[in-house]
């Protein structure tokens, strides 16, 4: 076995360690661990005597008129074409 089988059988094993079976999905997608779970993760936040800080809340942008430059007050976006499906 020479020096760059290897190191090829080392990356396949290193890629392939990061890939579920078919069928399954990664835990985080469920329970607290969910992006729009915030509610539940403070509780468990709170019973567990773990506050953790929050990420500062960023301003949002403000739209400005092509023309005259003033802010422009976002009534509705519109989705792309491409997008729509």
């Amino acid at each position: 076995m020479s020096k760059t089988d290897i190191m090829f059988s080392a990356c396949v094993d290193g890629t392939f360690q990061h890939v579920l079976p078919k069928g399954l999905r990664r835990v985080r997608d469920y329970g607290f661990l969910h992006g729009n779970a915030k509610r539940v993760l403070r509780l468990v936040q709170f019973v567990l005597r773990v506050m953790i800080d929050p990420f500062p809340v960023r301003p949002r942008p403000v739209f400005r008129c092509p023309h005259c430059k003033a802010a422009m007050k976002i009534i509705a976006f519109r989705r792309p074409a491409y997008l729509t499906g």
